[in-house]
């Protein structure tokens, strides 16, 4: 009998979160978060394997010396939660240069080196949208595990009843879970982030202009344009425009060079510092 592992992802636009299991559970027996854009270029067909998984699962035989070797026969079957919409199992990423990561194409090695020792162990790769992942997940989280936004609230919860998800990364990603009668919840993907923003006052009104010349939309702005880790650094990089006498010089030129790390910029400075433009665009975007 092949010694089978699992290779799990959690591929967003920034990064991606690698995990390697044994098939017997537990713990990752290896595990690595990968920033994207410093290996994977351009839309090349096969770029996400070659770049990401095949040095990914190198890097798990290198490092763990109690994996089975690669000589024995060595299986993996792999899922990937990838942030962009899937159709027979491909998924296209909207955030980082419209690649497509096809597990078929994974599964049958079309475009991995020839004889490369890893990813020519792959046996089963399944693509699965990262919001339904983590719709799924929230089925399992416990109640210390919960933060209430109103105090009580958890005690009026329907246990029947649908469910949301909905969470701020590169993008900003939505799902919702409803039951059958048996009380088993299916998890539906959106690409909600896609729906038009709406502002609420004069300031947010002039950040729709701005987004809206910025991205050359004709009629909207998209919701994902303010809230996500992107929409972050628009909201700030509006502010510094709309008000350059209260930017900080250091942060901005941090920012500046962040490249797809300017969310974090912004919201690092938010958080260590009241009253700054960094707060204000973060709370622009909680709101």
């Amino acid at each position: 009998m092949p010694t089978m592992y699992l290779l799990t992802g959690d591929i967003g636009g920034t990064n991606s979160r690698m995990r390697l299991y044994s098939a017997k559970g537990g713990d990752p027996l290896v595990e690595k978060d990968i920033r994207n854009l410093d290996h994977v270029k351009n839309k090349v067909d096969g770029v996400f394997e070659r770049s990401i998984i095949g040095p990914f699962l190198k890097h798990c035989w290198d490092t763990n010396k109690s994996l089975v070797p690669l000589d024995d026969e060595v299986e993996i079957v792999a899922c990937l939660a990838i942030a962009g919409p899937v159709r027979d199992n491909q998924a296209w990423m909207s955030n980082l240069h419209e690649i497509v990561i096809d597990g078929t194409a994974i599964a049958s090695h079309t475009h991995a080196p020839k004889g490369d020792p890893y990813l020519s162990k792959i046996k089963v790769c399944k693509i699965i949208n990262d919001f339904v992942a983590q719709g799924y997940g929230c089925l399992t989280l416990k109640p210390n595990e919960v933060q209430e936004l109103n105090p009580g609230s958890h005690d009026k919860i329907d246990p029947m009843g649908p469910k949301v998800c909905v969470g701020a990364g590169t993008g900003l990603g939505e799902c919702f879970l409803t039951p059958d009668a048996e009380g088993m919840y299916t998890c539906f993907p959106s690409e909600g982030g896609h729906v038009e923003w709406a502002p609420r006052d004069e300031l947010e009104i002039k950040l729709w202009t701005y987004l809206k010349e910025k991205f050359k939309y004709k009629n909207r702005v998209s919701v994902e344009r303010v809230v996500s880790g992107r929409g972050l650094a628009n909201c700030y990089e509006f502010l510094a425009k709309e008000f350059p006498d209260k930017v900080d010089k250091k942060v901005h030129e941090a920012f500046e060079k962040a490249e797809d790390l300017k969310g974090k910029i912004v919201s690092d400075r938010a958080h260590s510092t009241k009253g700054s433009l960094e707060e204000q665009a973060l709370k622009i975007m909680c709101g």
